[in-house]
């Protein structure tokens, strides 16, 4: 069993102590926040990376953050988990960006990341990476038992719909899913399609996910689907 925990209202990064101490205190395995918005762009291993990874330190809660992260004159979307002893140990970048962040000059990121957490392995996805259905089947394939997609950049989402897709998500690739945008926006489904259990406490929306359970899924058949791609990429004269 797993628990998430999520402000209910806007974090600034320099509250993010408060809410880090909150969480733990509420039992909380792993804190999410929404950041990107909140300032510049910086490396991945700047201020803003060491001050989270100092509060998860002091807090003794493992932290997964969205920012903009910027290398080589580049600006990304980018997720970074830190452990609950202060080291960063996975960072990502969203591979799917919305017209107009692209336009805006961000940049989609090239790979796909699957970080651990306690042991669990998290398949990792940001910006759009929810919405394409690959994404969560590539990391799923890969051995992730937790699919954990901040929905940063995106159309603003109902909590109904964010729910459909998270037991979507879940279903289709047996494995727990959670969602998330906003402050407050927040939905997770176990690896049958169930919602996690959520409570309410102090600020925070608490949710207690069955990760690191698998589901069978639809066997793939990927000879087909080349097969098929090939036939729609034919042009008839």
């Amino acid at each position: 069993m797993l628990t998430l925990a999520m402000p209910t209202e806007a974090t600034e990064p320099e509250s993010v102590a408060e809410a880090a101490l909150l969480a733990a205190r509420s039992g909380a395995d792993l804190l999410l926040l929404p950041l990107h918005g909140e300032r510049a762009a910086e490396p991945c291993d700047g201020p803003l990376a060491a001050g989270m990874g100092e509060r998860a330190g002091e807090a003794r809660i493992a932290i997964l953050f969205t920012y903009a992260e910027a290398c080589s004159g580049n600006t990304h979307l980018a997720l970074q988990l830190v452990q609950a002893d202060g080291r960063a140990t996975a960072n990502c970048r969203a591979a799917h960006l919305s017209k107009a962040a692209l336009q805006a000059g961000w940049r989609p990121g090239d790979w796909l990341t699957i970080a651990l957490l306690g042991g669990l392995r998290v398949g990792l996805m940001g910006g759009l990476d929810p919405l394409a259905p690959e994404v969560g089947r590539a990391l799923s394939a890969l051995g992730a038992e937790l699919l954990v997609g901040a929905l940063v950049g995106s159309p603003a989402c109902p909590e109904e719909a964010l729910q459909a897709l998270a037991t979507v998500r879940a279903l289709e690739n047996g494995a727990a899913v959670c969602l998330f945008g906003g402050p407050g926006s927040c939905a997770v489904a176990n690896a049958d399609g169930r919602p996690a259990e959520r409570a309410m406490q102090a600020g925070l929306s608490l949710f207690r996910v069955h990760a690191g359970e698998r589901h069978g899924t639809v066997a793939r058949r990927p000879e087909l689907y080349r097969r098929l791609q090939m036939a729609a990429d034919t042009v008839v004269e």
